[in-house]
């Protein structure tokens, strides 16, 4: 019954025909090749995808799985096997596959730095961006270096333990400023935005972030906040030299 469900063909028309046949001509060779090698006893059972021609004349994803020799009761050979339809799994697959190529091109290109990174430091994956920001010239090289984030990136060893502990606690952070090391020790100011991934059983996997520098934005608020107190000082001077002219 399931023979007609996956093939459209009523069994009785099916029985007696070549099955080899019934697939599609680029796969034909090679399923004849190795059939002939199970029979020849040069090949154990196998499993392969192939793509089987259906009534309505089109191709349909199948998994083909001959598992077996036997002899019938007139003791001629026969083949056990079975064929399973897999379009629609071979259909997700392909529709994953490109999701995942998507996802990748948009990881790959994005201007903000994005990484993955365990409890213990240790970095799983980084796009370009991330690898930039800390003076890499490639995510590869960066995973190779970084053996342990805290203290090559995040300098206060101390303070990147109790982020972590809050981390964990709170599951994820926004907008944290801090500053980090680049390759060359130099420290930038950067902005993260991370997350805690945990598995079914809520055990803590790793750290999902997104790391931006901010250290251009820093320096003018610095050289603002300066800039303040410079004025602020002067305007009280004036004020000062004002009120003493005024007394004399």
């Amino acid at each position: 019954a399931a023979w007609q469900h996956v093939t459209g063909f009523e069994v009785e028309r099916s029985r007696g025909s070549n099955l080899f046949s019934m697939f599609h001509p680029q796969d034909q060779e090679k399923q004849r090749d190795d059939f002939e090698m199970l029979i020849r006893g040069q090949k154990q059972a196998y499993r392969a995808f192939t793509r089987l021609r259906i009534s309505d004349g089109t191709f349909r994803a199948v998994e083909l799985a001959v598992s077996m020799i036997r002899q019938d009761e007139n003791k001629n050979l026969r083949v056990v096997g079975t064929i399973t339809d897999v379009e629609e799994r071979r259909r997700a697959e392909r529709a994953l596959a490109e999701a995942e190529k998507k996802y990748r091109t948009i990881v790959e290109n994005a201007a903000g730095g994005l990484y993955q990174l365990t409890p213990e430091g240790m970095y799983l994956s980084a796009n370009p961006a991330m690898a930039r920001i800390l003076g890499y010239s490639n995510p590869e090289e960066m995973l190779r270096a970084i053996k342990n984030a805290s203290g090559m990136v995040y300098p206060d060893k101390e303070a990147r333990k109790a982020f972590t502990k809050t981390l964990i606690a709170q599951e994820q952070i926004f907008g944290y400023e801090s500053q980090v090391l680049q390759q060359d020790g130099q420290k930038i100011w950067v902005r993260e935005n991370i997350r805690v991934v945990k598995d079914e059983q809520q055990n803590v996997m790793y750290f999902e972030g997104s790391m931006e520098d901010i250290t251009k934005r820093k320096e003018a608020d610095f050289a603002l906040m300066e800039a303040k107190i410079q004025s602020d000082m002067a305007s009280r001077a004036k004020s000062e030299f004002i009120a003493n002219m005024s007394h004399e």
